[in-house]
């Protein structure tokens, strides 16, 4: 690997935002991954980077993985889990751990992945631990830029996934018949915006979709696209809030996205990144190839 390449730290990179970036990193920049021992490397087969063995909440690990880096893109984070201790381990010491990592080896310049939870009035405790991130990182010191995606879809996320397989059923439940309104945003724009950010000024970027639809719009527009037809049943909040205390299938946070809206203003990224945003039919085609 040449060493005139400008090194970087990337955490979370076997995850679905950081897996689809590093493969644009790795031609341009020298990076350094920081990956459990029974991470699932197949995401990032075939890029190139240099390995790091540990946790965002291993200190030591994270320092040893920003050691010799001149830019950090911080997207670790605890998403799935209702479990409070974890969410405030991974999201909030996580990031303190990798805040004090920057300090220790003069890096000025990071890259935060946030989320449009932040802003959201109810939140679960991955919104809340995520605001606090948020917060610390925006007061660190360091030029800050912060991403705050709505739901990003695209081939391989999960949240994609789910959504596609949904629509192999006849019938779909829908909280309030699927009313609120949503912005999903397309894995590349998502790292378009990461990039195009890390020579922005520093500040906050909210990045979504072209404009708001409806979660039953959205997936509508997936089932056109992959040819099936299903009747749609709404269901009270209130009847999935009762049968979600003995399944314990959801956490707080997914009930809220199910039923409030997740939206934000995309144009002023756009304007200050020089990006464009992918239409919503273009990017469930591109997903489902």
């Amino acid at each position: 690997m040449p060493h005139n390449k400008m090194r970087i730290f990337v955490t979370g990179a076997t995850g679905f935002v950081g897996s689809n970036l590093l493969k644009r990193l790795c031609t341009n920049y020298a990076v350094n991954v920081l990956v459990r021992k029974d991470s699932d490397l197949s995401r990032i087969k075939g890029c190139r980077y240099s390995t790091f063995f540990g946790d965002v909440t291993d200190k030591r690990a994270v320092e040893a993985a920003a050691k010799g880096c001149k830019f950090v893109i911080h997207l670790a984070a605890c998403i799935r889990s209702g479990d409070e201790k974890l969410n405030i381990s991974v999201n909030i010491g996580g990031t303190r751990n990798v805040l004090e990592a920057c300090k220790k080896h003069g890096i000025k310049d990071i890259v935060h992945m946030s989320t449009v939870n932040v802003l959201a009035d109810e939140k679960g405790v991955y919104g809340r631990t995520k605001r606090e991130a948020e917060e610390l990182v925006m007061s660190s010191g360091l030029r800050a830029r912060v991403i705050r995606p709505t739901l990003i879809y695209g081939k391989g996320g999960k949240e994609f996934e789910r959504l596609v397989s949904l629509t192999d059923s006849a019938i779909i439940p829908l909280i309030l018949n699927g009313s609120n309104k949503i912005q999903p945003v397309y894995i590349d724009d998502v790292t378009e915006a990461i990039i195009k950010a890390m020579t922005a000024k520093p500040g906050i970027y909210g990045i979504a979709g072209t404009e708001p639809i409806t979660f039953r719009h959205f997936l509508e527009m997936i089932s056109d696209a992959r040819g099936k037809r299903s009747i749609f049943l709404p269901i009270p909040l209130a009847l999935l809030r009762t049968a979600n205390i003995f399944t314990k299938t959801l956490t707080e946070e997914q009930i809220f996205g199910l039923s409030k809206d997740r939206v934000l203003d995309p144009l002023p990224t756009t304007r200050d990144l020089g990006i464009s945003l992918t239409k919503y039919r273009e990017g469930i085609q591109k997903s489902l190839e």
